[in-house]
């Protein structure tokens, strides 16, 4: 979004945290050419045994009502008032995960006397995932996590969702009815690189792995691929799978069981935009998900997918962000566990790559459109110059 609205003429700051082993820098050119917006706010260290700072984390804690982090969110507001100082702003706008985001986001906006936008691009924290393995929190991690969902809903002068499904999500989980904007991830795309004729190369990027919190498992995935060579043994010496993403040891366990390890090559962590150049490279991309009642998700991958105009086969619920896009032809959905299905469909594509014709599968015109940069950014900016004008 960043990227996208400094392109369209915006000026925009952004404030981070610094990078960490945890949360490593992409080395994209795209984010590179970034740094000069960015700027990194300082974590304050945990002092414990010192009465002096824990004397302050505590009276920091209490002003910003939330112990554990009042010093970093004064670090956020302190900086926001300098840089304001010498360049005034028009809006403050937040973006999670994590939720603390939006901590800092609502006292920067209360300091600033600025409207605040929030946007929520997964379930509000990590232990509140639908149908996951729950994280186990304190009591007040989970009182303090609840009271800012529901101050963020009731305070913030816009609230933005990937899709309405997660509106929805959010609505129940705070038992709040709020007004939301849909404003779509951003799909960028690499120059085309169509694979020789003599090469279908599937590609899935992103996390996987059934331990992976929204249980993204390839079980079906593999199962389904093996099912499919079987029944069509001449498509094994073309067929391959490309994995873009972090390692998963489940992942990898499955592979093996099912026999696919000529097949599957897992190039592991790489940049945005080398991501980027195995989707072009791809004769059909794959979206994994996690078992769910409502796919609630629109995965950022998913929109690159769409943006590299390229055929995707989604292993997900039956009701959701992915299902709605099947019925409207952009895609193809099959149950993430139905190994027949996604046999079928592999077929189906295959034979569709052997006759020349994978690119009326694509996604249409319009889809493509929708979560190109230009877009995404004037949909947001009508959207926020909506909120400016309600305010004056």
């Amino acid at each position: 979004m960043v990227k996208a609205l400094t392109d369209a003429g915006h000026d925009i700051v952004v404030l981070c945290e610094p990078p960490s082993p945890q949360r490593p820098t992409d080395g994209s050119l795209c984010w590179k050419q970034l740094e000069p917006v960015r700027h990194c706010i300082e974590v304050p260290p945990t002092w414990r045994g010192n009465i002096r700072q824990m004397f302050s984390e505590a009276c920091h804690g209490l002003l910003y009502r939330n112990l554990g982090r009042g010093r970093h969110v004064e670090n956020y507001v302190r900086y926001a008032k300098k840089l304001h100082h010498e360049r005034h702003f028009d809006v403050v706008y937040s973006r999670s995960l994590p939720m603390y985001a939006h901590m800092a986001g609502y006292w920067c906006s209360r300091s600033l006397g600025l409207p605040w936008i929030a946007n929520m691009n997964d379930p509000w924290d990590m232990h509140l995932f639908p149908e996951s393995d729950p994280r186990h929190v304190s009591a007040r991690y989970a009182a303090v996590s609840r009271h800012w969902l529901r101050t963020t809903l009731r305070r913030a002068d816009l609230i933005t969702y990937p899709s309405s499904h997660l509106h929805r999500f959010h609505m129940q989980l705070a038992a709040m009815r709020h007004e939301a904007e849909v404003v779509p991830h951003i799909g960028y795309a690499a120059n085309s690189r169509d694979r020789a004729i003599c090469e279908f190369c599937i590609v899935h990027a992103g996390k996987l792995g059934a331990r992976e919190l929204t249980g993204r498992s390839t079980v079906g995935l593999f199962t389904g691929l093996a099912q499919f060579l079987r029944a069509r043994p001449s498509a094994r010496d073309v067929t391959r799978v490309v994995l873009v993403g972090p390692e998963d040891p489940l992942t990898n366990d499955v592979m093996k069981q099912v026999g696919l390890q000529d097949v599957v090559e897992c190039v592991g962590r790489v940049s945005y935009e080398e991501s980027l150049v195995h989707i072009a490279s791809a004769s059909l991309c794959v979206l994994v998900e996690g078992k769910m009642t409502d796919g609630i998700y629109f995965p950022s991958k998913l929109a690159d997918y769409i943006a590299a105009r390229k055929p995707i086969l989604a292993l997900s619920p039956a009701r959701g962000v992915a299902a709605e896009l099947a019925r409207e032809g952009d895609i193809r959905r099959v149950d993430a566990d139905d190994e027949e299905a996604i046999a079928s469909a592999i077929g189906d594509y295959y034979r569709a790559f052997l006759d020349g014709r994978l690119r009326e599968n694509s996604p249409s015109d319009m889809l493509v459109h929708q979560v190109s940069p230009s877009a995404v950014a004037e949909k947001f900016h009508c959207a926020v110059e909506s909120v400016c004008r309600k305010l004056v």
